[in-house]
């Protein structure tokens, strides 16, 4: 059963600002069965919402909610009016799946991965709310063979393509980088047929190595732009 309380509108603290959090008294925030770090939602005349965290003692039994300008503009509220407060319902999650960032980001340091699990909340991962936690390193050789493989499948490969070779010249890349390489060799090679029939040994569609030389060097240079 959900639980409404009226509350009337107060200023937020000034380190509040830009924070989406709504300070309650402890008693107003027992009222509709909530604990602080609970999402709300705030009824004016539109509705918004923001995190319960809590008020100072001056502050009890006024039956008030400080908010910033931010969160008063979202409800279309003022200062000194009353809003209705409700606790919004949430679902825990059971698993989370955290990837290698994909090629339009600056790849992090292996030093930076390896202290990534550190920087999570233990909140989030304390026993008993996940059922497993599954953890994704960036490729090794290995893999970036297998990943190549299985994205040029499909793919007319020329004779000089050699994929043991591309994936040892595709250190530190990730699936989705690989993936985007894949297909662009492709589109290079399909451009070359059909731009420059002069420069192919064949009218058939082959992707030599060079292709994919082509489409490393986008990805490189994605990266390069990506860090300025």
């Amino acid at each position: 059963m959900e639980i409404d309380s009226e509350l009337k509108v107060a200023e937020a603290l000034a380190e509040d600002v830009g924070k989406g959090w709504a300070r309650l008294d402890p008693e107003d925030i027992k009222a509709f069965n909530g604990v602080l770090g609970d999402l709300i939602e705030i009824r004016g005349a539109q509705k918004t919402v923001a995190r319960i965290t809590g008020t100072f003692p001056e502050f009890y039994g006024k039956k008030v909610i400080q908010v910033d300008g931010i969160t008063r503009s979202n409800a279309q509220t003022n200062l000194g009016e009353v809003v209705r407060v409700k606790k919004i319902p949430r679902k825990t999650a059971t698993t989370i799946l955290i990837s290698p960032l994909d090629f339009t980001h600056v790849l992090p340091e292996e030093s930076e991965l390896e202290q990534f699990a550190d920087l999570l909340d233990p909140a989030l991962i304390r026993a008993g709310r996940l059922d497993y936690v599954l953890q994704f390193p960036i490729p090794d050789e290995k893999d970036r063979l297998e990943i190549f493989q299985v994205h040029t499948k499909e793919r007319p490969l020329g004779d000089d393509t050699d994929l043991t070779k591309l994936a040892k010249s595709t250190e530190g890349m990730v699936g989705s980088q690989i993936a985007f390489i894949c297909r662009s060799a492709t589109m290079v090679a399909i451009a070359e047929l059909i731009h420059t029939p002069e420069k192919r040994p064949s009218t058939h569609l082959f992707i030599g190595i060079k292709h994919f030389q082509e489409a490393i060097k986008m990805v490189q240079k994605k990266e390069e732009s990506s860090a300025c």
